[in-house]
């Protein structure tokens, strides 16, 4: 999950009242479904799962074919490794959407994390020949986890390379690929592969600060915090920057 965006005192304000209508079990008030998004968007952003859970259930009361509201329940419920039922809401889902991509994504990912990769993997296969640059690159990150969970570090890698090609905005994509070329010692080429995504994008704080990491493991002490300094000027609010 991305950095969470400022919002005023008065958004807060009414964001807070709109949780407070919508988890008041005597009277749920209606609201519009652009406002129950935002509302979620709120609570993700700040972590309040829980809430986020109440408020996802409130909202596909009223909304019930709405297909942003069951993306956002079956990612709740694939946090809380709640697989069985994930997968049924997700059918359910395509049951009223059955050519909705990111639902194809949610159900392969769900059956890849229930152990069945040579499923999930033959479900993404066909898809990455519709779909746009942003979503093959979700579409290889959901493959990554396959990798990750055969242990093939080789393949985790050049799939989350590729996602990265495909969009290299994908913050998630850039987390789990630091996270494979640390497992895999592979420090020289992060260099790269985080040097490329700051051409493209030189206020990447994340890939400023996994660079610095790279550097520090490589004794380059100075570019390092070179490095860190750059992720910092470039969020403020990137705290990791800040400990540095």
């Amino acid at each position: 999950m991305g950095q969470a965006r400022s919002r005023s005192k008065e958004e807060l304000y009414r964001l807070e009242a709109v949780l407070v209508s919508c988890t008041n079990l005597e009277e749920v008030r209606l609201h519009p479904a652009a406002v129950y998004q935002e509302l979620l968007d709120y609570l993700l952003d700040e972590e309040r799962m829980k809430e986020a859970a109440q408020v996802v259930e409130v909202a596909l009361s009223q909304y019930p074919y709405a297909s942003d509201f069951y993306y956002v329940k079956v990612q709740l419920l694939i946090q809380q490794d709640n697989l069985r039922l994930a997968r049924r809401t997700v059918d359910r889902a395509l049951a009223i959407h059955p050519g909705d991509i990111t639902l194809q994504l949610l159900r392969s990912e769900i059956f890849i994390r229930l152990g069945q990769t040579s499923r999930g993997l033959a479900m993404l296969a066909p898809l990455k020949f519709q779909v746009d640059q942003p979503t093959l690159s979700q579409l290889l990150l959901v493959e990554s986890l396959a990798y990750e969970r055969l242990h093939d570090l080789d393949h985790m890698f050049y799939a989350l390379k590729a996602a990265l090609e495909a969009d290299p905005e994908n913050e998630q994509a850039l987390e789990r690929i630091h996270f494979c070329l640390r497992l895999d010692k592979r420090h020289e080429e992060s260099l790269q592969i985080f040097e490329s995504i700051l051409e493209q994008n030189p206020y990447a704080a994340k890939a400023w600060f996994y660079l610095g990491q790279s550097c520090a493991y490589l004794g380059n002490n100075e570019r390092a915090v070179q490095a860190f300094e750059y992720a910092f000027l470039s969020d403020a609010d990137y705290e990791d920057a800040y400990e540095n």
